[in-house]
């Protein structure tokens, strides 16, 4: 039985079938197009699978092939990808893309995925990549690696949402 997510944005009891994600044949169906230099064919089907499922799918594929399919996601590249791949074909991935596209995938990215990412950069790429980012993202991604590798402070997530709720009471007017 297909697994599925329950949307809580429909009424209750309904299921949502959930994308199948990397399957055999989809993965056939991406490389038989890439053959065929079908550019748009396979990126309508990288878009219609997961960051995880597309990183997979990167880690799957020869080099050249997987230089291919990245200059296909880079007009809309996903930067959770990123941190889904196995740090050998991150790094062939990250050498592809420019600092500003980097500097894009690390705002976008929750701060212990950017730090991860910025880490492991040589220290000129790091450098440079810190420069183009947000003073921000560069204060929080700089604090995290103040702190030892694998402590708390350097692999915690720094975002904080607050939520304030302000519940009163109605009043009442009495006639």
């Amino acid at each position: 039985m297909p697994e599925a997510n329950i949307s809580s944005s429909q009424p209750s009891g309904h299921v949502t079938p959930r994308p199948p994600g990397l399957t055999e044949e989809a993965t056939r169906d991406i490389l038989c197009a890439l053959d065929k230099r079908d550019d748009s064919q396979v990126a309508i089907l990288l878009n219609q699978l997961h960051a995880a499922d597309r990183a997979d799918l990167l880690e799957r594929v020869v080099e050249k092939d997987r230089r291919i399919l990245v200059d296909i996601l880079r007009p809309e590249f996903n930067p959770d990808i990123l941190p889904e791949l196995e740090e050998a074909v991150r790094d062939e991935v990250v050498d592809q893309l420019s600092t500003a596209e980097l500097a894009a995938a690390v705002s976008e990215l929750e701060s212990d995925d950017a730090v991860h990412l910025v880490e492991d950069l040589s220290e000129g790429d790091k450098q440079a990549l810190l420069a183009a980012i947000s003073e921000t993202d560069r204060v929080a991604v700089e604090q995290s690696l103040s702190y030892p590798v694998n402590s708390a402070g350097r692999l915690m997530q720094r975002e904080l949402v607050l939520s304030l709720i302000h519940i009163s009471e109605p009043t009442r007017r009495t006639p």
